[in-house]
């Protein structure tokens, strides 16, 4: 009797979820092939592993740009000196005057220094910055490229799918009726067979 239980349980629990499955299967509102190419287009991670691609091949364009803009540079200098000089014995002789052991004394004291700068540089004609920016302008076109191929490949792999499941419809929707056939004509046969 316990084994009867449980497989009426199962059977009742299988009932169960399977209805659970029909009513939302029937509830749920079919997608049209529009609908279906804008979710994979949110949701598909290939696409989107393009799309930052893209992003990137967008700023090597700007670093193509940025090699033929001026450079600025600027600098600042400051600094403290202490400074003591002594010269004994100097002589000095001009006509109008001569003088023999003289001493000179010199010294700074908290001498401040204070410089600046500021500087611009523009490359005119640098034929490493040409190759260099050619290279990132054809590396964000091949990007570029890429990202097109991306969106056939979405758009294929979507249309492909999504009529796979419309053909499928239609072979489930042909084999349910044909089922329903076989059905009818075994009910009239039984019929037939019953009554002689």
């Amino acid at each position: 009797m316990p084994q009867l239980i449980c497989k009426s349980r199962r059977f009742v629990f299988g009932a169960l979820l399977l209805s659970a499955m029909w009513h939302s299967a029937s509830v749920a509102q079919p997608m049209d092939l529009l609908d279906t190419w804008r979710l994979a287009l949110s949701n598909d991670p290939e696409y989107r592993a393009e799309q930052a691609a893209v992003e990137a091949g967008g700023e090597q364009r700007n670093q193509a740009r940025s090699l033929w803009l001026p450079i600025i540079g600027a600098t600042a200098t400051a600094g403290r000196a202490r400074s003591t000089t002594s010269t004994e014995g100097a002589q000095f002789i001009t006509p109008d005057m001569s003088s023999k052991d003289v001493e000179f004394n010199t010294s700074v004291r908290g001498g401040d220094l204070y410089s600046y700068g500021l500087g611009v540089k523009q490359p005119v004609l640098d034929r490493a910055r040409l190759a260099q920016g050619r290279q990132l302008r054809l590396s964000a076109e091949v990007t570029d490229l890429q990202w097109q191929s991306a969106q056939q490949n979405l758009l294929l792999k979507v249309a492909q799918r999504y009529f796979a499941v419309l053909l499928a419809r239609e072979k489930v929707g042909f084999l349910t009726q044909q089922q329903s056939q076989v059905d009818l004509i075994q009910r009239e046969t039984q019929e037939r067979f019953e009554l002689g």
